[in-house]
């Protein structure tokens, strides 16, 4: 009866609710006057909510803006909106509590039947400066704060936020500081369930940095912190096609959580596709393509609720941003396509079940199988995995009866039988023709789909250690029944036994670090009158190595460090002498060394090696160190020596004056951070040399490329095309992991914008540097480019001999016949220390001594 009521639900709600805009909207109470219980149930079982109305900023237009956007809401079918509930509102001053503004606001939206999604956060109002606890004391507020505010409104909210974006700044001020948040989430986690033991705490609710912030995450679950959460809340924001991207990164997720303790259900609560992309004319439609595929993909991965950012673009001024394009509508009310699309798909979607993704003979159809039990109806959301606006015809089996096709945008197409079905007719097929958006196909036949969709090898993808044994099992959905399953075909990588009777796959001691994949080809036989469906299944295993290290020197007031950082991925536990060695060609030399104590299993433990500064005071040359423990080696870490000179040299793009400055050589595949696949150092390698005056910094690069010169993009996506980019980071080397915009800076000079002219551009500032100067010649083999930067146009800063800053450099490149698969950005890019991450993440930058 629990399903039923649920179909009840959906139909009642979207007949009040699904109108297009135009038309008055109505109220879900218009026409009958549902019980507590019933919204409650409507709350917990929908899969959809949105970051809507922003009703903490501006609490004071209730009856207008916020009114307007709860209106919006219902006719999209959305009854859960993301909320801030501030701390510094709700204690004023530290014991004083005022909950008048929240309670206006819950009372107004109780009303209107929207459930808020409530996020304790940030500092306390009389903290200056900062909206981060900077010590135990400091964790207690917050925690007293929850306590009051969750025993406060039991009753009325059941989930509850901890904090948001704790891994990025501004959400944590002064500086992101995974230590700290765990503390505060557990601290957090146990004053709610003091204060509501029936409250659902959900966290870490990171930020994307690139991807998933798995370091981040990976760091809170070392400190002990998946027993403080129980709902695993992420952002993403992707603007490329997701369907490789969005299944990858869900298994991965759930992998990690197992590897500390038991998977827990996952939300979204920030993920938003931007309707400004370069080069797209049709943006608004493709924003409304991406939108829904993105959570289409995430409910068939096992999503159980996705709030959209957001319900409105904060402008409308076409030279803004990306992340001010997001919304379903212009910030002047008018709907986007993508507005109509996410209506389509909630009326489409919600209340169901939610099937999986279904296999299809065409690689480049993506399907997900959805069942509506109220009136018996496969449903299968098909659509192209494409970028453009090409178009297939496509044939779908159905059953032999009147077949509905909803359109991206809402419109009704009815496909009538024509003919009588035979006696022992049970299908039929019919042509679609499909592109991008989805289109949502019912009575569809389950015999065709429903295995596909309903059988997979599960976990989809496991973290291992050589001599481990994890669960890995077929899952066949219960709607196929009592069907029967005959293994066709199991392939196991070398070193692997997968028993699947017992559900469980091992993994021999010799099995080396990487990725591998186990596939198992079987027969299903369902249906009242037996058929055969083959089905091919895979799940992906990680296998780890056993330590991870990294280095990171750096100067703290006066001390010279060398943060030596070791993850025990092993069972076991793990000890030994950790080594600072320099390289050179005759060998290694030991700088210093240390004891690392007992590192236990799974734990990851930081390590200060004090070494002697006059080290780096007496290089000559450019030096590169690296960490031995047991055999184990890290990653080389690279010291540049950045002469300071006082005659500038002359920005033309040849480099002969630049002859006895070191190189930054930038030539090996290890360095390569996008797409390894078909590199060579003809097509994309070469040298940077840095120098300083007092007053700027020059930057030259001679650059091996066989299609030199080539960026068709804007100044903020020059990254994708032919560029170097230079990371100074002028507060010194960065023990932070995130960036901080007043000291850390990343630069892009690209040797050909408009009219083939050279640009410089700052990245985090989002602006071209008008008074730096650029130059490039195109050479035989690629191309020699030169820049001047002011550091004035950086902030107020000025180098002297003597000087140490963080530093690193990339050779992106673009060919104009490059291609890549879906999800991914065509091109290459090769870095000379660090890594990706190197654009939020300042933690593997390099190191340069300026002489």
């Amino acid at each position: 009866m629990k399903n039923r009521s649920l179909v009840i639900i959906a139909c009642i709600f979207f007949s009040c609710t699904f109108l297009y805009s135009q038309e008055k909207t109505q109220s879900p109470t218009s026409d009958l006057s549902p019980t507590a219980a019933f919204w409650k149930e409507a709350y917990e079982k929908t899969f959809f909510g949105i970051n809507g109305t922003k009703t903490f900023h501006i609490p004071a237009d209730l009856e207008t803006t916020v009114e307007r956007r709860i209106k919006l809401m219902k006719e999209l079918g959305v009854l859960w909106d993301r909320s801030d509930w501030w701390w510094h509102i709700i204690e004023p001053r530290q014991g004083e509590f005022d909950f008048s503004t929240p309670d206006n606001i819950l009372k107004y939206f109780e009303e209107r039947h929207i459930q808020i999604y409530p996020i304790l956060c940030y500092g306390a109002a009389w903290w200056k400066e900062r909206n981060a606890p900077l010590n135990d004391e400091e964790i207690e507020q917050f925690a007293n704060y929850v306590s009051k505010t969750v025993e406060r409104y039991k009753g009325s909210f059941k989930y509850w936020s901890i904090w948001n974006e704790p891994n990025i700044l501004p959400f944590w001020a002064p500086e992101p500081n995974v230590e700290q948040y765990a503390k505060l989430l557990k601290k957090a986690y146990k004053a709610a369930k003091n204060a509501d033991p029936d409250c659902v705490i959900c966290a870490p609710v990171v930020a994307p940095v690139g991807q998933w912030d798995k370091k981040f995450v990976g760091r809170l679950l070392q400190l002990g912190c998946m027993d403080s959460f129980d709902v695993f809340d992420y952002h993403y924001y992707r603007n490329n096609m997701p369907e490789k991207e969005v299944p990858d990164e869900i298994a991965d997720i759930k992998a990690f959580m197992r590897r500390y303790g038991e998977e827990k259900p996952i939300w979204i609560s920030e993920s938003g596709v931007s309707a400004l992309i370069e080069n797209k004319p049709d943006s608004y439609h493709r924003q409304a393509a991406l939108v829904v595929r993105n959570h289409l993909l995430s409910f068939a991965c096992g999503v159980q609720r996705f709030f959209y950012f957001d319900l409105q673009n904060w402008n409308d001024t076409p030279k803004e941003t990306w992340d001010s394009k997001l919304g379903l509508i212009e910030a002047g009310w008018t709907p986007k396509p993508s507005y109509h699309a996410y209506r389509t798909m909630v009326k489409e979607v919600d209340y169901k079940k939610i099937i999986g993704r279904c296999p299809m003979p065409d690689e480049e159809l993506e399907a997900v199988l959805i069942y509506d039990e109220k009136h018996n109806d496969y449903i299968l959301a098909a659509w192209l995995a494409r970028d453009d606006v090409e178009k297939k015809t496509i044939e779908f089996v159905c059953k032999t009866e009147d077949i509905k096709i909803v359109h991206p945008y809402g419109d009704v197409e009815m496909r009538p039988l024509e003919n009588p079905a035979l006696p022992d007719q049970l299908t039929r097929t019919i042509i679609i023709e499909i592109d991008r958006h989805p289109r949502f196909i019912h009575y569809v036949d389950d015999g065709a789909y429903l295995p596909k969709a309903g059988v997979r090898l599960m976990p989809e993808k496991i973290y291992m250690n050589p001599t481990e044994t994890k669960p890995l099992k077929i899952h066949t959905d219960s709607l196929l029944g009592s069907a029967q399953m005959n293994l066709i075909e199991i392939k196991t990588p070398k070193g692997f036994l997968w028993d699947a009777d017992k559900g469980e796959i091992s993994c021999g001691d010799e099995v080396a670090p990487g990725i591998y994949e186990v596939s198992v080809s079987a027969e299903i036989i369902h249906g009242k009158k037996p058929q055969t469906t083959k089905v091919n299944l895979k799940s992906v295993i990680e296998i780890l190595p056993a330590t991870i290290l990294s280095l990171r020197p750096y100067l703290d007031e006066g001390k010279s460090l060398a943060a030596a950082t070791i993850t025990n991925q092993s069972p076991w536990e793990l000890s030994g002498r950790i080594r600072l060695e320099s390289l050179a060609d005759s060998g290694s030399e030991l700088i210093a060394q240390l004891d690392s104590g007992t590192i236990k299993a799974g734990e990851t433990k930081i390590i200060e090696i004090p070494f002697k500064k006059q080290i780096i005071d007496d290089m000559l040359k450019p030096s590169v160190w690296r960490l031995r423990f047991r055999q184990f080696e890290s990653k080389p870490f690279h010291i540049y020596l950045a002469p300071f000179v006082e005659k500038k040299p002359i920005v033309d793009g040849n480099l002969e004056e630049w002859i006895n400055v070191p190189r930054m050589e930038i030539n090996r595949k290890e360095q390569i951070v996008r797409n390894p696949e078909g590199w060579s150092v003809e097509e994309n390698s070469g040298f940077v040399k840095i120098q300083f005056t007092k007053d700027n910094v020059f930057i030259a690069a001679d650059v091996l490329d066989d299609d030199p010169v080539y960026n068709p993009h804007p100044p903020n996506m020059l990254w994708k095309g032919d560029m170097i980019e230079l990371y100074l980071g002028l507060g010194g080397p960065a023990k932070r992991t995130i960036l901080n915009k007043e000291v850390d800076f990343q630069i892009g000079i690209a040797p050909t914008y408009e009219n083939n002219k050279p640009i410089v551009f700052l990245f985090h500032a989002d602006r071209v540097l008008e008074d730096a100067k650029a130059a490039y010649q195109k050479s035989s083999n690629g191309y020699t480019i030169e820049a001047s930067i002011p550091l004035s146009a950086l902030g107020k800063f000025e180098m002297k001999p003597g000087d140490i800053i963080g530093l690193d450099a990339a050779i992106n490149d673009l060919d104009k016949d490059d291609w890549a698969p879906i999800g991914n950005e065509p091109g290459r890019a090769i870095m000379w220390n660090g890594s990706a991450s190197n654009w939020i993440d300042p933690s593997g930058w390099g190191m340069a001594i300026v002489k």
